[in-house]
């Protein structure tokens, strides 16, 4: 059902570096930091749009039509085993000059940030992984291995 998602093969943190800009969201005690150039807007959700699928990854909330296609809801903090209320709003990501491929679950709209001096990549969990120094409970959103991980 997902088989539109392109393939996208993109090293394991590409693009997190000391000054780049994310997106920072919040997801329960979860901050996740996206990507800039892979944000193609934000998008509030309502009560009933999410379709749940069944026997799915603990991370995969459901199908949200955007546009005239359903793209898949992804929730980071079922990424890392954390609990979260239902998201409010969710980012719509995109690989550059690419059609969306999914959206992320978060607690509202977030806010544009830079990546601290200091800051480095060090635990993953699946399309996630953990922002050591100066952020607490941080992650970084793999992008890459997010869409390879949808396309598989």
């Amino acid at each position: 059902m997902i088989s539109h998602v392109p393939s996208v093969a993109v090293p394991p943190g590409l693009g997190f570096k000391p000054g780049v800009v994310a997106l920072c969201i919040r997801r329960g005690n979860l901050f996740v930091l996206v990507p800039r150039s892979w944000v193609r807007g934000m998008r509030e959700l309502t009560p009933g749009a999410v379709t749940p699928l069944p026997r799915t990854k603990r991370w995969v909330l459901g199908l949200l039509e955007e546009g005239a296609r359903p793209l898949p809801l992804l929730d980071p903090a079922g990424c890392v085993a954390a609990t979260a209320p239902a998201p409010l709003a969710a980012v719509l990501l995109a690989a550059p000059e690419r059609e969306p491929f999914a959206l992320i679950g978060a607690d509202g709209p977030g806010r544009f940030v830079s990546i601290p001096d200091g800051a480095y990549l060090e635990e993953e969990t699946g399309w996630i992984s953990r922002v050591q120094g100066g952020m607490k409970a941080t992650w970084w959103l793999e992008t890459g291995r997010l869409a390879s991980e949808l396309a598989g």
